[in-house]
């Protein structure tokens, strides 16, 4: 381990280092400190090594920040292309680099929420929906709980509900919005599931 200087900012290069246990007293936080503000430049081994020697002490939590401070790190300084980079702030803000999948469940229950919220308050008596020659009442306004059906249909990438199939969107200006809205909430949902699925099984962390 090499020092560039005594000043306050002053440079550590640590990459190579090894050490069989955890890097005490210096806390976690103050660790990653140094190696993300006062080391050289982005080197995956000092991250690695940190990783491995609090997965050794069975401390899963700590090394899953570990690797996402390594990831954070790699975007800043690692010399990335924009192409990878931006994919990069992406599944971090999804899926948290693929350590905390949950991200992309939250995210699509917003847009089952906002699908939902879209559909009643635009599928009103005389609005976007009204009932299809399938139900007992053509043409007739959807109730509240139909259109709550709807907005279930849209935000839900594989489960449905049915009401679609009775209450469909109008030519008016609401049901050409609910209708073209549709089409993006699907996109969403069906994105956000492929995620969360690809995050949970690993498929996008990189180390």
């Amino acid at each position: 381990m090499t020092r560039s200087g005594q000043a306050t900012g002053a440079l550590v290069a640590i990459d190579g280092l090894t050490y069989a246990d955890l890097p005490a007293p210096v806390g976690l936080s103050r660790w990653l400190e140094l190696l993300r503000d006062h080391t050289p430049g982005y080197s995956a081994q000092p991250y690695q090594q940190l990783a491995a020697v609090h997965r050794a002490a069975g401390h899963d939590s700590e090394v899953r920040d570990i690797l996402m401070a390594q990831r954070r790190d790699q975007i800043d300084r690692g010399g990335l292309r924009r192409r990878d980079r931006a994919w990069a702030r992406f599944t971090g803000l999804t899926l948290g680099f693929g350590y905390q999948p949950w991200r992309a469940l939250l995210l699509l229950f917003a847009v089952l929420a906002g699908s939902v919220a879209l559909a009643v308050v635009l599928g009103r008596p005389g609005g976007g929906l009204e009932h299809t020659t399938r139900a007992s009442t053509p043409t007739t306004p959807c109730s509240v709980v139909e259109r709550v059906g709807v907005g279930l249909d849209l935000g839900l990438p594989v489960v449905k509900t049915g009401a679609a199939g009775l209450c469909a969107p109008t030519g008016t200006p609401a049901g050409q919005t609910l209708t073209v809205a549709g089409w993006l909430l699907q996109l969403a949902a069906w994105a956000l599931a492929t995620l969360f699925i690809a995050g949970f099984t690993g498929a996008v962390r990189k180390t």
